[in-house]
């Protein structure tokens, strides 16, 4: 609508030229891979962990974000244990409850407030760890409890994004952002609630997917500066008062298109 912030315009913070990416070793990696992992049996770890570090051969850094509790070794036995051998970084976030107005947990977030969406929350936690240990060549936040590795996650990335520092994957690749109906449509209702109504069918092109959010891979530069920019875009919207991006809204899948 008039006034309302362009799509491009409202994701696509100015940039440096992109620098050719690091070497990677798999034998010395200067890596880290992040997910978040609230209140799952411990199968889902061994299925996580177990298969990034044995069938993958991943011997870089892991941190798995976990309510407190189950960071205590009684509240799932075992647990502790087995992360502990697997050189885990047990990550403790803020206790969260139901969402009142949506399925799924809720945490307090220092600037948006209470009630919000783990599913958005997580990217402050993300951007924090990351803020507080930089110097990682590689990054890779991913979901858990679909996520089972069979390759190393950082072997082939300089190969797959020819030149670039970050990939972005698709979902619901058949229902593009600009069907009016579906997968489409579901995550466009994210986005406008943000931002208004800009997503008309002139700035999408056809062929635009759904951006999933949560599995992102990149140079460790590239991916610091990108959570620092989406929280400060999503800050900067969500203080006008009028459009509600993080409490009405899962603006976890709100990505820029590049």
């Amino acid at each position: 609508g008039p006034g309302a912030p362009s799509f491009d315009g409202a994701f696509t913070p100015p940039r440096a030229a992109v620098a050719a990416p690091p070497r990677y070793d798999p034998s010395k990696p200067n890596a880290l891979v992040m997910s978040c992992a609230l209140k799952h049996d411990i199968h889902l770890f061994k299925l996580f962990v177990g298969s990034l570090r044995k069938v993958a051969e991943y011997s870089g850094d892991v941190a798995l974000f976990m309510f407190k509790e189950d960071t205590e070794p009684l509240r799932v036995p075992g647990l502790t244990k087995f992360l502990d051998e697997q050189k885990v970084d047990m990550v403790p976030v803020p206790e969260t409850k139901k969402c009142s107005k949506k399925l799924g947990a809720c945490a307090n977030d220092t600037t948006w407030g209470p009630e919000i969406p783990v599913a958005v929350a997580r990217y402050r936690w993300y951007a924090a760890y990351v803020d507080a240990r930089p110097g990682y060549d590689y990054i890779l936040w991913s979901d858990f409890r679909d996520a089972v590795f069979q390759r190393d996650p950082f072997l082939d990335f300089a190969a797959d994004a020819k030149g670039k520092d970050m990939i972005f994957n698709g979902e619901h690749l058949m229902r593009s952002l600009s069907r009016t109906d579906g997968g489409g449509l579901h995550t466009r209702w994210w986005i406008q609630g943000c931002y208004g109504p800009i997503l008309t069918a002139d700035p999408i092109p056809p062929d635009s997917p759904v951006l999933c959010s949560g599995t992102h891979v990149g140079t460790g530069p590239a991916i610091a500066a990108y959570l620092k920019a989406y929280l400060a875009n999503i800050d900067k919207q969500h203080a006008t008062g009028e459009l509600k991006c993080v409490q009405d809204y899962g603006m976890d899948q709100g990505r820029r298109r590049r």
